[in-house]
This record gives structure tokens, C-alpha cells and sequence, in this order.
């Protein structure tokens, strides 16, 4: 493991022989370790990326963001990359957490079934065996 601070009340490192590509942060004292990200107010307070390495380049496929707003508080943004497209236009917002709850940007699949919020408010049930989709329940007209 190679130590990058080692101060009385914690260690930083990197490495190891059992975590040979992880960044370590423990504590030493009675108080659990933190990793802190900031930001000035009115910009995304953090964000942690999940990076493909390819030829010495960066290709981000998975981003956590953290933010805050005066309607909200703080909130989570998760994000996910099209399959096949290595560019941030095809990076996708799949789900925010916050305070007013869990909110999803995409369909919930079980099996051949998809549960979908649309952009309208409809709560729609999905056949996902037929090309396209079939709706089969939609929360504003009932059974279709």
C-alpha cells in the first residue's frame, strides 16, 4: 500500500495487496472516515464517474451527481451511457433521489413486463415481448 498522508487521525492510500486499485481512507480515532466534494453554491456539488480506460482516454459510461436546490435540498442525479457511444450527449439520467422521493427515467422490466412513467404523469404497464412495446394498463384509462 502507498500511504499519501498518514496524520494521526487517519491514513490515505492508495493500493495495496489486496486492494491494488483502490483509494483507502480509514480513521484512526472514534469518528468514521468521510470523503467531502464541493462546490460554489449554484453549481453540482460533486461527482463521482465510472470511467472506461482505452488508449490512455477517459470514456465515462456511469456519473453520480450531487446536488442541491431550494426545492429539493441536496439530491442524487444518476446517470448511465448508451451502449456503443463513448460522447456525454449520450450519457442518460436514469433515476434522482431526494427528499420528495425516488424518481425514475426509466422503465422498471420484469421478465416480458415493463412498468414506465411518462413524461405526461400516465403510469403505463408495457408488453416488452412485442416489437414495438404493447401498452396493456395505462393508470389513466385502466385496462387497454
Amino acid at each position: 500500500m502507498s500511504e499519501l498522508a498518514n496524520p494521526q487521525e487517519g491514513v490515505l492510500a492508495f493500493g495495496g495487496a489486496s486492494t491494488q486499485n483502490e483509494l483507502t481512507v480509514d480513521s484512526k480515532i472514534e469518528d468514521p472516515s468521510a470523503v467531502r466534494l464541493g462546490a460554489p453554491a449554484g453549481s453540482a456539488l460533486g461527482k463521482i464517474s465510472g470511467d472506461v480506460l482505452v488508449l490512455g482516454s477517459r470514456q465515462e459510461k456511469t456519473l453520480i451527481i450531487l446536488k442541491s436546490d431550494s426545492v429539493r435540498g441536496g439530491y442524487y442525479e444518476f446517470y448511465c451511457q448508451r451502449p456503443n457511444t463513448n460522447d456525454d450527449a449520450n450519457m442518460v439520467r436514469v433515476m434522482r433521489l431526494s427528499l420528495s422521493g425516488l424518481e425514475l427515467f426509466v422503465p422498471i422490466r420484469q421478465g416480458q413486463f415493463a412498468l414506465q412513467l411518462q413524461d405526461d404523469g400516465n403510469f403505463v404497464v408495457y408488453d416488452t415481448s412485442a416489437s414495438p412495446w404493447r401498452a396493456l394498463w395505462s393508470w389513466l384509462t385502466g385496462k387497454l
